[in-house]
């Protein structure tokens, strides 16, 4: 993917995007107004925790709100025990703040709390803090009584909107697919000509996968029916890939688009069922029995393409029509907090609690010891960019460093150029409206720009919004920007130096297992549809996995000494599901089924040595030799004697998807030095 396909793919605005997006901003605007009539203190911060709790729907969103206000109220009660303790005695009250921190981010990395853990650990650090600027006791109460304020009646307003007007879980999964099924019907109606401009469109939705939609599966109505919805999701990135594959000189030929229109209409009858539209236009999608003779003069690869496609779309058909009877009511619970699962290794959770503790305390000992507070930034960036593996770090660095940059630029202008020029709340509130609108732009986006939005809108907000007066001070955003250039470093240094975990062994780790899948897949009989179904679940899970990590490994800087490609080996699943999923003929005799099943042994073999290869780091084996498979299916496709006609063609098809499939692997073997 190259940088101008990921910031089009990441702008793109969907019609869901686009109603988050101004819902978003209209609690903003709200709050912003809210406050300064009321005079909340700390505007900013009220203003940045909708970005913060703002989910994808309004389950997470009132998980993560309650569990907001929950962890918020726990740790400021924790925090009066804790200066009642320790008020005059900083060396008391720093190891106290070092040990809630541990303990709050190894509760979000070893159990399932998950989000709980670090909002818990986070919020008692920052109060604690408190203590080094607020000048008395009595400040300090009431700071920590407003702070609490600050912090949940946005959350409330928040849950209250969402629940109201909020995208529900089903809506989201429906319309995901609802727009693949769209890109490829518009991709299959497109003339010759004009295919250059209906290809960008669906090869953003397989650039993106369906990660985003996985979750949904089981959250988006009845438990009974995630099956459904599970194959459902998996038939349509599947279609996405085949129709990615087809080849370019496909449209123009003539055996082929009877068959392309057909499914260009199934593709738009399954999304209107599945959005609601009207059932009685239901009619099944099936290959004439002419449309079928004519493919078989096609060339192997394009029937590779064209017969699964067909059977794909079958599977669309039937899994749309089977929600579509199911009841329309969401039986998916209201209220879903994300938990985090555990890691493998459960010192791994202690390590990455230490490194985030000792990062985090870092930098608070660093701005406390040169007495400038207003850099306490560079604390806040330590909780919030943490991540798994270095990869993931630096990306998170990185988006929040630009993030920052930019919106404290904008704030600076705004202070110079705009404030003056505005004499009430109404054109401050049209201000922060603006800006608001283009940080969530940004933040609605997926996780590889999202976290520069909430940067944006946070940087912004604290150099604008610094009472309820118009403000002059510029200081604020610089200081802000070099707090978080700060605790970029220090995260930097230490999660590269102690125990770096690093994203290339987790994404070679994921590739094995996606071509382990593949072989499976070659090593079980057409027959056995829910061996062949859980192998297809097991290689779009691993390649999705893999992909998540690209990134992440593009930013680690490694040099690798071999560079995989989750797009090379997900090209390697279209002829395997087309020799798999085309079942031997009835007719065959147990000579013939066996050398059609034995055929598929050798590039299985090789597969699966060829994932114990990347996943060891050892020499990858030479490509398989076709020349024994190949001979078997020749023979049976020359037996006239023996074979039935049917037969004989099945073997002849299976040898060219062979031949197919072998000169595939040699490629991917080529790309992978030894």
């Amino acid at each position: 993917m190259t940088a101008i396909e990921l910031v089009r793919d990441e702008l793109t605005v969907s019609p869901l995007r686009r109603a988050r997006m101004l819902r978003m901003t209209a609690i903003v605007v709200l709050i912003v107004v809210t406050s300064m009539a009321l005079r909340v203190p700390e505007v900013a911060l009220s203003a940045y925790i909708i970005f913060f709790i703002a989910q994808r729907d309004v389950a997470l969103t009132v998980g993560a709100g309650i569990g907001a206000a929950v962890a918020a109220t726990l740790a400021i009660a924790l925090c009066f025990v804790c200066y009642s303790l320790s008020i005059g005695e900083p060396a008391v009250r720093v190891p106290l703040m070092v040990a809630l921190v541990f303990g709050g981010i190894y509760l979000m990395r070893s159990t399932p709390a998950g989000l709980l853990g670090l909002l818990f650990g986070f919020f008692t650090f920052y109060t604690l803090t408190l203590a080094d600027w607020v000048p008395s006791p009595e400040a300090l109460v009431r700071a920590l009584l407003w702070l609490w304020v600050v912090l949940c009646y946005p959350i409330g307003l928040l849950v209250l909107t969402d629940l109201a007007i909020g995208d529900r879980p089903a809506e989201l999964y429906r319309s995901g697919i609802g727009e693949r099924l769209a890109a490829a019907a518009a991709f299959l109606a497109a003339d010759p000509d004009r295919e250059a401009d209906a290809r960008p469109r669906l090869e953003r939705y397989v650039r993106l996968g369906a990660r985003e939609l996985v979750p949904y599966v089981e959250r988006s109505g009845p438990p009974t029916a995630a099956p459904i919805r599970a194959a459902l999701l998996r038939q349509t990135e599947l279609l996405g890939l085949l129709l990615r594959e087809l080849p370019d000189d496909l449209r123009r030929n003539p055996a082929a688009r009877p068959a392309l229109r057909r499914a260009s209409v199934a593709c738009d009858g399954a999304r209107d069922v599945l959005l609601g539209g009207d059932h009685t236009t239901e009619r099944p999608f099936e290959l004439l029995a002419t449309e079928r003779r004519a493919l078989d003069a096609m060339p192997p690869a394009a029937r590779a393409v064209v017969l699964p496609l067909v059977n794909c779309l079958q599977t669309i058909a039937l899994s749309v029509h089977q929600l579509s009877r199911l009841p329309a009511s969401d039986a998916t619970p209201l209220i879903h907090i994300p938990k985090s699962p555990p890691p493998a290794d459960p010192q791994e959770g202690v390590r990455f609690a230490i490194k985030v503790t000792l990062a985090a305390t870092s930098a608070y000992l660093l701005y406390t010891g040169l007495v400038w507070y207003s850099i306490h930034t560079a604390t806040i960036t330590c909780f919030f960019v943490a991540e798994d593996s270095v990869g993931a770090t630096i990306h998170k660095l990185t988006l929040r460093l630009a993030g920052a940059i930019v919106g404290a630029t904008l704030g600076m202008l705004a202070i110079v150029w705009v404030l003056p020029a505005f004499e009430s709340v109404g054109g401050l509130a049209i201000l922060v409206a603006a800006v608001t609108l283009l940080a969530a732009w940004v933040a609605t986006g997926s996780e590889a720009i999202s976290y520069a939005g909430f940067q944006i809108a946070l940087a912004f907000y604290l150099t604008v919004l610094q009472g309820f007066s118009r403000t002059s001070k510029l200081y604020v955003g610089r200081d802000r920007v070099i707090g978080i250039l700060i605790g970029n470093i220090v995260m930097s240094v230490i999660f590269t130096s102690l125990w770096p975990v690093r994203a290339e062994p987790a994404q070679r780790q994921a590739l094995a297992r996606a071509v382990e899948a593949l072989a499976a897949m070659l090593r079980t009989s057409p027959e056995e549809h829910d061996a062949l179904a859980r192998a297809e679940a097991d290689f779009y899970q691993q390649v999705t996995a893999a992909r998540q990590y690209t990134l992440f490994v593009w930013f680690e800087r490694v040099p690798s000494p071999r560079r995989l490609l989750p797009t090379v080996v997900q090209g390697l699943f279209v002829p395997i599901h087309a020799i798999v999923r085309t079942p031997v003929p009835a007719t065959a005799s147990p000579a013939a089924r066996a050398a059609m099943s034995s055929a598929n042994a050798g590039v299985s073999d090789w597969l699966r040595a060829f994932a114990t290869s990347i996943a060891s780091y050892a020499t990858v084996p030479p490509p398989p030799s076709p020349d024994p498979a190949v001979t078997t299916l020749e023979r049976v496709a020359a037996d006239g004697e023996n074979q039935t006609a049917e037969t004989r063609a099945q073997a002849r098809q299976q040898r060219e998807w062979l031949e197919l499939l072998y000169a595939q692997c040699g490629e991917l073997a080529a790309r992978v030095p030894a």
